[in-house]
């Protein structure tokens, strides 16, 4: 790693760091909303009458997740941990971190482990890099906040698992390439419990777990090795038939499943239109002209190491576009429809590393079949060769464009910064603080509080209604047991579905 590298480096790991000091003090503002109420109702009241007995709690969400399974959540562990919302133990902020962290460790976990295979463990920090890289461009710009960290039946349902499923595939690339065969075994065992985990939270990553462990299982094959990732496979497999097939999915899908061909066909289209042209802006084309020098010093070294030759570029560009198109198979086989933003949220992220792994795929055709070795040479050294202070200015321009957020809205964290800075954040936390303090009043059964002044981008998802049958009314006058919760007055910003 030469001086100029090193300095990007610093400034990638101080932008990454300060971007998420707004993402992680708004959090402390963030309170429950919608499904939240109706998920966390059980173990609430359980506590509230037996206290903070941790066998019985584990019990009361188990019982509540095994009655939903049948009901109406088909996944076999969403509802167990959506049982144990955070505000049922005074911190729901806490679920928005452990979600960020296990976002963002994933994503340098399997960038930092691409990294080191391929390129020895010396190339770690060009996957660094590449993660850190990543992590901006991701969590800056993807389409819904809230629904990614803050609000936490949606957050933890999808992109918890998410995230747990990056960390999967990264035990899965070292497993590949690890040739002690202890390791190998724990990195093994390590990946079963890993795709058992993220299998349990939405049938969209659960299947793209499945599709996942296909393609090393391939890998597995043709380089006639490490056939124990069969095992991942399977696990991944009956976690994938256990939302498809469980009672809740025919529920909630109505028992009329999409056609396959047609639905293939609308997963196609709709990635192309709305993912694809949309994202791929020039925010992402300067994210990936900026890691160029990067990424071909590792393909070189790629190359070198396995005389690898990377003949197949369209056939991977492909393969990219349609393992984003099979994340919207799921929804558009059940339910009929593109799904929500928390589903988009995932498909943006695994855009955005689809994005550097197969541009570098790219770079490394044409390092090995176009390329002469002194033009590779120059391109790898492009950030050795030039000014401290262009390297500097380089990587800040990149960041600054990653960040600016789209012509009529801010960046995630220059949202999250405004509105701790405006006070609007703090005054939605004092607003249902208040309300908090009737709701918890033993003397009042039937309450009516007046509609929020403020809503929060970042932080507000939904809220009640004025109408005491609505089931987010029903959910939280059943949390804090009361025989009704009502707004005073009909809020026309409010979801009533």
């Amino acid at each position: 790693m030469g001086t100029n590298e090193k300095k990007m480096v610093k400034i990638l790991q101080a932008a990454v760091i300060l971007l998420s000091v707004p993402l992680i003090v708004i959090a402390f503002y963030s309170h429950p909303s919608a499904d939240d109420y109706g998920y966390g109702s059980s173990v609430h009241l359980w506590i509230q009458e037996h206290g903070y007995h941790v066998f019985g709690i584990i019990k009361c969400a188990a019982e509540f997740a095994y009655d939903y399974y049948f009901k109406w959540a088909s996944s076999y562990l969403d509802s167990f941990t959506g049982a144990l919302m955070p505000d049922n133990f005074g911190c729901y902020w806490i679920s928005a971190l452990i979600i960020y962290g296990l976002l963002t460790g994933g994503m340098l976990f399997l960038f930092r482990s691409v990294a080191s295979c391929l390129g020895g463990k010396e190339s770690r920090w060009i996957g660094a890099v590449c993660a850190l890289t990543g992590i901006v461009a991701a969590t800056q710009n993807w389409p819904s906040s809230v629904e990614a960290l803050y609000w936490f039946d949606g957050a933890q349902c999808y992109m918890g698992y998410h995230a747990v499923s990056l960390w999967m595939c990264g035990v899965l690339v070292l497993y590949l390439f690890c040739e002690d065969r202890k390791r190998s075994i724990r990195l093994l065992a390590a990946s079963c419990i890993l795709a058992f985990i993220a299998g349990g939270g939405n049938n969209v990553t659960s299947f793209m777990d499945v599709l996942v462990c296909c393609f090393f299982s391939g890998c597995a094959v043709v380089l006639k090795k490490k056939r124990g990732i069969v095992l991942p496979l399977a696990v991944s497999i009956v976690g994938f038939l256990l939302e498809l097939l469980a009672p809740g999915t025919a529920v909630r899908g109505g028992g009329d499943y999409s056609a396959v061909i047609p639905t293939i066909i609308k997963c196609f289209r709709w990635t192309l239109r709305q993912y694809i042209l949309d994202w791929m802006n020039l925010g992402i084309a300067l994210m990936l002209l900026f890691l160029t020098p990067f990424l071909v010093k590792l393909m070189k070294k790629t190359a070198e190491k396995y005389s690898f030759r990377f003949s197949y570029p369209l056939l991977v560009l492909a393969g990219g576009f349609c393992f984003l198109s099979a994340m919207s198979s799921p929804p558009f086989y059940i339910l009929g429809e593109s799904g929500p933003l928390r589903l988009r949220n995932l498909i943006y992220v695994n855009f955005v590393i689809l994005s550097i792994v197969v541009y570098a795929y790219f770079l490394g055709w044409l390092i090995t079949n176009k390329l002469r070795e002194e033009q590779t040479e120059f391109i790898a050294g492009i950030y050795d060769g030039m000014s401290q202070k262009y390297a500097v200015v380089l990587t800040l321009l990149m960041l600054v464009w990653l960040c600016a957020g789209e012509p009529r809205s801010y960046s995630s964290s220059l949202e999250a910064a405004k509105e701790l800075l405006n006070g609007s954040a703090a005054q939605y936390h004092a607003e249902i603080k208040m309300r908090y303090e009737l709701y918890e009043d033993p003397d009042l059964e039937e309450i009516v509080v007046e509609p929020l002044s403020v809503k929060p981008e970042v932080i507000f998802f939904d809220d009640i209604t004025d109408d005491p049958e609505n089931f987010k009314n029903a959910g939280i006058a059943k949390y804090f047991n009361k025989k009704s919760i009502r707004l005073s007055a009909y809020d026309p910003e409010i979801d009533y579905e």
